[in-house]
């Protein structure tokens, strides 16, 4: 039952779907995960929601397996 006030993804993501922002406050909502960049290369990475802009702020190195629910799925291009 969002908005909520804070999120915290205990996983690793290759990047964070917009799902998730829409659920945070619009003045305070903050959202930290891992989001994994190669394998066991990551950072942990707090986005704070301020209206309608989401800011990106790395705070440390860290890694944690893949979310595979939230993978990217490869398509098919011609």
């Amino acid at each position: 039952q969002g908005p909520f006030d804070f999120i915290l993804i205990e996983g690793g993501l290759s990047e964070v779907p917009d799902a998730f922002f829409h659920q945070l406050q619009p003045e305070k909502g903050m959202l930290v995960t891992c989001l994994v960049s190669a394998p066991l290369r990551g950072e942990v990475t707090l986005f704070k929601r301020e209206d309608y802009t989401v800011h990106k702020e790395k705070i440390n190195d860290g890694y944690l397996p893949l979310l595979t629910e939230f993978a990217n799925t490869a398509e098919f291009d011609f």
